[in-house]
């Protein structure tokens, strides 16, 4: 069975990219304050939450950053064997 790391890379990309935008929508939504007018100052257990989505954020990227370097490598090979063949 082949794989193409191309199509893994860019499928790892997508994925990492939607965790992104699921952390930075929970971030959101702990500092939107509710309708009674109060300061927005981040409850105990707001912290927590915050914290965990902040790391999300970071991993996903990372993800991001990694499945960039799968396609990249997977095309320097494809370009090498390419030039070797072709």
């Amino acid at each position: 069975m082949a794989v193409n790391p191309i199509l893994a890379g860019a499928n790892g990309i997508q994925s990492a990219l939607k965790g992104l935008n699921n952390a930075a929508q929970e971030i959101a939504e702990l500092n939107v304050d509710s309708e009674d007018g109060g300061d927005s100052a981040p409850r105990p257990s707001g912290l927590d939450n915050m914290s965990s989505s902040l790391i999300s954020l970071k991993v996903y990227s990372r993800q991001v950053q990694a499945n960039v370097e799968v396609v990249k490598a997977a095309d320097e090979m494809l370009g090498f064997l390419l030039d070797e063949f072709a």
